[in-house]
């Protein structure tokens, strides 16, 4: 009888954890549930993947032709660049984010939301194409349906009225064909 090396021995361990694996795989796929919870998992992310396009879509008529809206010679009077990128995070922070708002939250929303209505016209427009272009092709929804959607009470629900209105004013909100 040959003896039988340390090496040989990891060697047969190593075929026999091979062979656990391969048997315990081949029960997996042959189990009823697994297979029903992958079938609906599937559905479910091809679902969610047209369903995105469709958002992706929508989002081309929500755009606002800017060069028809009054402003000055150097468009932007109230904001830079810079400060309307930070708004369009703040947008998505206050209008797109899901949880329960503190008083403090709440009063920072509130004055945010007065700083977008003292934003012209051609500025605003600005922000909704910035936020649309950033956020809805991502998955989520175009600026005017994340305010529309958004909840608030008293002074907050008037601010949101109002910056629907204005909104609606400059050609945001438009709802696809």
């Amino acid at each position: 009888m040959v003896p039988i090396t340390a090496a040989a021995k990891a060697m047969r361990g190593t075929s026999e954890f091979a062979q656990t694996v391969k048997t315990g795989f081949t029960n997996v796929i042959r189990n009823r549930v697994f297979q029903v919870v992958f079938v609906v998992l599937l559905v479910l992310g091809v679902v969610y993947y047209l369903g995105g396009q469709s958002q992706r879509e929508k989002a081309k008529y929500d755009e606002v032709d800017t060069s028809k809206l009054p402003s000055k010679d150097d468009k932007i009077d109230n904001i830079t660049r810079e400060q309307a990128d930070e708004a369009v995070k703040q947008c998505n922070f206050y209008f797109d984010s899901f949880g329960l708002m503190v008083y403090d939250a709440v009063g920072n929303k509130t004055a945010f939301m007065r700083k977008l209505l003292a934003l012209s016209e051609y500025e605003l427009g600005t922000i909704n194409n910035l936020y649309n272009a950033r956020y809805v092709p991502a998955g989520g929804e175009n600026l005017y349906t994340e305010i529309e959607n958004d909840w608030g009470i008293g002074e907050l629900s008037n601010l949101q009225d109002q910056l629907l209105a204005k909104l609606r004013k400059i050609g945001a909100g438009k709802k696809a064909k």
